[in-house]
């Protein structure tokens, strides 16, 4: 699975945008923050009362791989204050169609603590944290027989709490788990707390399989059509279908390419990435697409990638939803044409896009 889910925050036009990749997302809650990020784009602040079965944000993330696999969680945080309010972010799962707790990771009295379910503390951190500014969250988590787990918090690659010997989300690795974020803040009291680029991975990928430490997303748009440009129907968007798909973030619905044709493929160039990275664990392709009719067979599509002129297809195929639009993700973590890590030359020299494929 490697690669589960990964959201740099700056593919969304307004607070709305967000349900359409995230499966809970209470827009009287949240507030998209534009250019307050981590690295000067975009953020979400989270400001509601954390609850698991109605919970601010929350993905579903299907995680099953069972007992002994490590599942990671991290992300860009900015607290306003964790003397007075409390930030958690919970593991739950969905047992038998109830929603329920596993574990929380809480940020209050200036401590990062564990805790089991609803009840008490299990370890705290000797540490404080930092308030108001941003610090990189990383959370490891390992289910092990009969429930009991491994639990370690790191803020900035220090390690702030590390327990061995307590149960923790042990139904997360045989349920649909849940991966949500909240706190006793609202938007009257003043209580909130920033996040930016998280990604949730496990720890059977090549690139992404330990704690990954320091990160950053980057999120391009097309700049021009690629090698293949099949859809002819432009509704708005200028002349070229890149014009059609790149103008605003989000699911806009003024402008965007329509077709009813099996095999019509769609690729686009991008703007090169601003800066060379170290490292390059993966690469996402973000697609929004709906289906404005029911028909015999349900649309499907592939997200495609162009490299040294050879097209690749994503693994998974989506089904296009009905009359609204959703954001559909596939990640590739190693370079299909090399079966390598990616390099800077080589996304910036890729074409993404999509094939509609039923």
């Amino acid at each position: 699975m490697a690669l589960i889910f990964m959201d740099g925050f700056d593919g969304y036009d307004d607070d709305a945008d967000v349900a359409n990749k995230w499966d809970h997302a209470r827009t009287a809650e949240i507030e998209l923050q534009s250019g307050g990020g981590a690295f000067g784009g975009d953020a979400l602040r989270i400001h509601g009362t954390y609850g698991y079965s109605t919970p601010p944000l929350a993905k579903y993330i299907n995680y099953r791989n069972g007992l002994g696999n490590d599942l990671f969680v991290t992300f860009w945080a900015k607290f306003n204050d964790t003397s007075g309010g409390v930030f958690m972010m919970g593991f739950g799962s969905s047992h038998s169609g109830q929603q329920r707790d596993n574990g929380r990771v809480a940020w209050n009295a200036d401590k990062v603590t564990l805790y089991q379910n609803t009840g008490p503390a299990k370890a705290t951190s000797v540490a404080s944290i930092s308030n108001g500014a941003w610090v990189h969250v990383s959370i490891r988590m390992r289910a092990g027989a009969g429930g009991v787990a491994e639990f370690e918090v790191y803020h900035d690659d220090v390690l702030m709490v590390d327990d061995t010997t307590n149960a923790y989300i042990y139904l997360l690795m045989g349920d649909t788990g849940m991966i949500h974020f909240g706190g006793t803040g609202t938007a009257s009291t003043g209580g909130y707390w920033d996040i930016d680029d998280l990604v949730i991975y496990d720890d059977t990928g090549s690139t992404m399989n330990s704690h990954i430490g320091l990160h950053k997303i980057h999120t391009l748009r097309p700049t021009a059509n690629g090698s293949v440009a099949n859809n002819s129907t432009l509704n708005g968007g200028g002349s070229s279908n890149y014009e059609a798909v790149d103008d605003d973030p989000g699911a806009d619905t003024a402008t965007y390419l329509t077709t009813s044709t099996v095999g019509h493929i769609d690729t686009f160039e991008f703007d090169a990435m601003p800066e060379e990275p170290s490292e390059i664990f993966a690469v996402q392709s973000n697609i929004v697409m709906y289906e404005d009719a029911t028909g015999t067979t349900p649309r499907t599509f592939a997200h495609k990638t162009v490299l040294s002129a050879t097209e690749y297809d994503s693994d998974d195929q989506h089904t296009l939803p009905l009359d609204t639009y959703k954001a559909r993700t596939a990640s590739w973590e190693v370079n299909p044409d090399t079966a390598a890590e990616w390099t800077k030359s080589e996304i910036d020299a890729a074409e993404f896009g999509f094939e509609i494929k039923q």
